[in-house]
């Protein structure tokens, strides 16, 4: 199992957790709120699809995903039963490429986005927590770290620092992109550091960090996983955006990214070449977007009163 696998199980683990502990007082009300949002569990089902095929991809893909099968007879084929979504330019099984594009596309989506909740909420609960001097010079960082472009931030450093790999991109698109999710964080802890649960356990003697491990973050489990669900989608299309320009994850490695970018020349001649990676992402992306709206309404029953 490789690292984007074993990232995409960390964090379906661990987002279950939190899922299971926020509603684990009334279940079945909580579950019912998220299908009644519209198109959560449509989104949920499509991206347990979408993961299943990136951890199964080497029994679903019948060939590996650089292999040129015959680069005169098979190059640019469209959809037929050998080939389920056709070929490419370099005569490439589509279809496998797409599995073994999503492993890449989401584990740098999924691991850019563990970084950047990490460091937002370990962040901004100092921030909300502690106050005076520390929210000071944390929220000003923040306030830079938003106000220069993020595309900016981080083509510099790869202009630097040369290829990164997929892991190192996906270090380096966490790194630059905590900072709404270290204010949003800050936030809820303002609020909840004022309730007499946490008083107690102040009174008691516990520890500042016990406190906001123990307390303030299990309670803003609801801001956690919205942010973690939204994060890997913006993740993911930065990573395309930034592959689909050559800075990214680079071939012969698959991403759904830089397939777009090898058929960007083949529009009119193999134009499936580009619409099926291209329609992975969007679906990928809308999913997220979806369950993250239906975890939303779920876990912070308040957002979906105040939205009708």
């Amino acid at each position: 199992m490789t690292i984007a696998n074993w990232v995409l199980v960390l964090i379906l683990a661990v987002l279950s957790a939190l899922v299971v502990r926020r509603l684990e007082r009334r279940p079945e009300e909580g579950w019912r709120r998220f299908f009644n949002y519209p198109g959560s569990g449509i989104g949920l089902g499509a991206l347990i699809f979408v993961i299943a095929l990136a951890v199964l991809a080497p029994l679903i893909a019948p060939y590996r995903p650089s292999l040129q099968l015959d680069i005169v007879a098979l190059q640019n084929r469209p959809p037929s039963w050998a080939h389920i979504l056709g070929t490419d330019l370099f005569a490439r099984d589509l279809w496998s490429r797409i599995v073994y594009g999503a492993r890449i596309s989401l584990g740098v989506g999924a691991l850019a986005a563990l970084v950047t909740v990490v460091i937002g909420a370990a962040a901004g609960a100092a921030a909300g927590y502690f106050g005076a001097a520390t929210e000071s010079v944390l929220m000003r960082l923040v306030d830079i770290g938003l106000a220069i472009p993020r595309i900016f931030m981080v083509l510099i450093v790869i202009a630097v620092g040369r290829q990164l790999g997929a892991t190192g991109l996906a270090l380096l698109l966490g790194l630059t992109g905590w900072f709404a999710t270290a204010r949003l964080v800050r936030a809820d802890v303002l609020v909840l550091r004022e309730e007499s649960f946490i008083e107690a356990a102040r009174a008691l003697g516990a520890r500042p960090w016990r406190v906001i491990a123990r307390h303030l973050l299990p309670n803003a489990a609801a801001t956690l996983i919205v942010s973690a669900a939204l994060a890997v989608a913006n993740m993911m299309l930065l990573e395309a955006g930034l592959s689909f320009l050559g800075v990214g994850v680079q071939p012969p490695t698959p991403s759904w990214g830089n397939m777009i970018a090898d058929a960007r020349d083949q529009l009119t001649a193999a134009p499936w070449s580009s619409i099926f990676p291209g329609l992975a992402l969007t679906v990928v992306v809308m999913a997220l977007h979806a369950v993250a709206d239906g975890a939303r309404d779920a876990l912070d029953p308040r957002q979906g009163q105040a939205a009708g």
